[in-house]
């Protein structure tokens, strides 16, 4: 009995020994073919999962090198239309750490017109106010101080129709804050948010 391949096989046909058996070396081309095209799909995907694994780590990483806070952070009301925010921390690294303040509130004006008359006016106005602290750790090592205290301080002066006032002729002066006011505390670096938000009351 002879073999596939063996001279004076009746088809002529090349025949080649894969595992299991012989075959004909057109479709062993083809199973060779397929067998690269895995081969390679198989390297591509674990080069990618090798990369997204790289990634995750260096994400993971960057999550977890947090800040230490020696002091604080305390935010507080004074009780007098300001709050203060205070804190001694590390850890922030060599890129401006800012902390931030927004107080929010409701005031009211008093209408008074060019000829020096005036009524009350008509609108509850909300209001804002605001101010930033560099915590100066770009230029101590990665080690921050917070002390910063912002103060109410509505617009002075608004117009008639924001006022409630008769007409637009008519301006609105002498703010006079109405109900408690609300203050958040943020503290910011690289454009992300690291500490709070944090709002009173």
């Amino acid at each position: 009995m002879r073999h596939p391949g063996e001279e004076g096989d009746r088809t002529r046909t090349r025949w080649e020994l894969l595992r299991g058996g012989f075959v004909p070396e057109s479709q062993a081309q083809g199973k060779r073919a397929t067998a690269r095209h895995e081969e390679n799909h198989m390297r591509r995907f674990l080069l990618a999962s090798s990369v997204a694994l790289t990634t995750l780590v260096l994400v993971a990483g960057t999550a977890l090198a947090a800040v230490t806070w020696h002091s604080g952070p305390t935010f507080v009301d004074n009780g007098d239309g300001s709050f203060t925010a205070t804190g001694d921390g590390s850890g922030f690294g060599n890129k401006p750490a800012v902390a931030n303040i927004v107080i929010s509130g409701t005031v009211r004006y008093t209408c008074i017109n060019g000829g020096g008359q005036e009524s009350p006016g008509q609108n509850p106005v909300p209001a804002t106010s605001g101010g930033s602290q560099d915590l100066g750790n770009a230029d101590h090592n990665g080690r921050g101080v917070l002390n910063l205290t912002v103060s109410f301080v509505p617009a002075a002066t608004v117009g008639g129709k924001v006022a409630g006032c008769p007409n637009k002729n008519w301006t609105g002066i002498n703010p006079v804050v109405e109900g408690p006011l609300s203050a958040t505390l943020t503290i910011t670096q690289a454009g992300k948010v690291i500490y709070g938000p944090v709002t009173l009351p």
